[in-house]
């Protein structure tokens, strides 16, 4: 089923263990959908978990870390 970007979302979260509480970071999350081109979205990381969500036009879209 196809759409236009934003018929659907991606929503996913990104957890940091094993690091000091004052550490932050830019992770690269490649979200891949399929028929498309994959896109990247950096996602700032906290000392608690921290939810991302994406518009995407089809169903069956994965997010991807350290692609």
């Amino acid at each position: 089923m196809k759409g236009k970007t934003g018929d659907y979302k991606l929503t996913g979260t990104v957890t940091q263990t094993d690091v000091p509480d004052d550490v932050s970071l830019q992770v690269p999350v490649e979200i891949r959908v399929p028929g498309g081109k994959p896109v990247v979205k950096l996602v700032r990381t906290a000392e608690e978990p921290v939810e991302f969500t994406v518009p995407v036009a089809n169903q069956g879209a994965k997010a991807v870390l350290d692609p």
